[in-house]
C-alpha cells in the first residue's frame, strides 16, 4: 500500500473457516477500508497505519481477533465480530465525524491505548459517537473527547458514549465521576461508570481569562478567548 494512500476492500473476504483459519496483517502507513461482509476466522492484525471498519451488514473483520499495535488507528462505523485489543500507543477513533461501532466479544485497552469520542450534538450516531461492546469492555489508556462541527454543550445534558455486558477498570485519566477536559480546552464533562454503560454529563465551560465570558463563546464570536 502506498504510503498515504487508502484501499477499499469492498467483496467478501474468507479463509479456511474454523479448521483452518488465515490472519490478515496490515502493513503500511496508509488507510484499508473494510465495506464489506467478511467470514474470515484468522483475525486481523494492524502492526501501521489505519484500519476502517464501515461494512452495512455481517461483521467487516469476520469472527477473529483484532490487533492494534503501537502507532496504529482502528476507525469507522462498522461491527467487529471478534474481540479487539488496543496495544500501548494505538488509538481507537470510533465513528466517522462521528458515527457507531460494534464490538461483538471484549474490547481491551491497553495502559498507553488512545480512545477517542467526537461530541457534535445530543443524537447518538449522527451528533457523536457510541461504541456497543457485546463482552467486557477493559478499560485502560487515555480517554479523549473532542467537540466537531462548531457544537457547543448544554450543561445539563447527558452523552451514552458506550454500552457493554459488564467492564473492567477505568480509563487512566477518568476514574468513575472524574472530569476530563476536551482537546480544545473549552471545557471538561464528568465521566460516569454504569454497570452497562458509559456516560458524560455536567459540561463545564472554560472561562481562562475570569471575564465571566466562557471561551468557547469568545472564540465562536470574537475569534479570541
Amino acid at each position: 500500500m502506498a504510503p498515504g494512500g487508502q484501499v477499499n476492500l469492498t467483496g467478501n473476504i474468507s479463509d479456511g473457516g474454523f479448521d483452518s483459519p488465515s490472519a490478515i496483517t496490515k502493513v503500511g502507513t496508509g488507510i484499508l477500508n473494510l465495506t464489506g461482509s467478511n467470514t474470515l476466522f484468522g483475525g486481523v492484525s494492524v502492526t501501521e497505519g489505519t484500519l476502517l471498519v464501515n461494512n452495512a451488514s455481517g461483521t467487516g473483520t469476520g469472527f477473529g481477533p483484532v490487533y492494534l499495535y503501537g502507532g496504529t488507528t482502528l476507525g469507522g462505523s462498522g461491527r467487529i465480530g471478534g474481540p479487539v485489543q488496543i496495544y500501548d500507543g494505538a488509538f481507537f477513533k470510533p465513528g466517522n465525524s462521528p458515527g457507531a461501532m460494534r464490538v461483538d466479544q471484549d474490547l481491551t485497552l491497553a495502559g498507553t491505548a488512545t480512545m477517542t469520542f467526537e461530541i457534535g450534538g445530543l443524537i447518538a450516531t449522527n451528533e457523536f459517537d457510541f461504541v456497543s461492546v457485546g463482552g467486557i469492555a477493559n478499560f485502560g489508556g487515555t480517554l479523549e473527547l473532542s467537540l466537531v462541527n462548531g457544537y457547543l454543550p448544554t450543561t445539563n445534558a447527558t452523552w451514552n458514549l458506550m454500552e457493554f455486558a459488564s467492564k473492567t477498570g477505568t480509563y487512566a485519566n477518568a476514574t468513575n465521576n472524574a472530569r476530563v477536559a476536551t482537546t480544545d480546552h473549552l471545557g471538561s464533562f464528568r465521566v460516569s461508570y454504569g454497570t452497562t454503560n458509559l456516560t458524560l454529563n455536567a459540561f463545564n465551560y472554560t472561562d481562562t481569562g475570569t471575564d465571566g465570558i466562557y471561551d468557547a463563546w469568545a472564540l465562536k464570536y470574537f475569534g479570541v478567548t
